[in-house]
């Protein structure tokens, strides 16, 4: 088993070509559970291609494809640890699914 930190950028974007269809074939087949790995495999090989150093400690983040926010504390490799907001519990999630919040004007 090969890991995505040994993988090449054109290896990994192959591998997450395989996943987003592995993912859009177990919905369409009504298999969430599958789908939900898939999706969390993909989110994983995405955040290889990512510079952990554009994620900025003490900052809220909008997490992709949810209406909840997230505070970074600290960013581990390609994971940042955090709470979501309204929370006090500390969990990890994948650096590609932290999105900048809009400013507001």
């Amino acid at each position: 088993m090969t890991l995505y930190s040994q993988l090449t950028p054109r290896q990994l974007q192959a591998e997450i070509a395989r996943l987003e269809r592995e993912e859009r074939e177990a919905e369409q087949e009504g298999l969430p559970s599958k789908a939900a790995v898939a999706r969390q495999k993909k989110n994983m090989a995405r955040s290889y291609l990512m510079d952990p150093a554009t994620i900025r400690t003490g900052t809220w983040y909008r997490l992709e494809d949810e209406d909840s926010r997230f505070f970074v504390e600290r960013v581990l490799g390609v994971m940042a640890w955090g709470t979501r907001e309204g929370s006090r519990v500390e969990e990890a999630v994948p650096i590609a699914v932290l999105k900048e919040e809009e400013s507001r004007a």
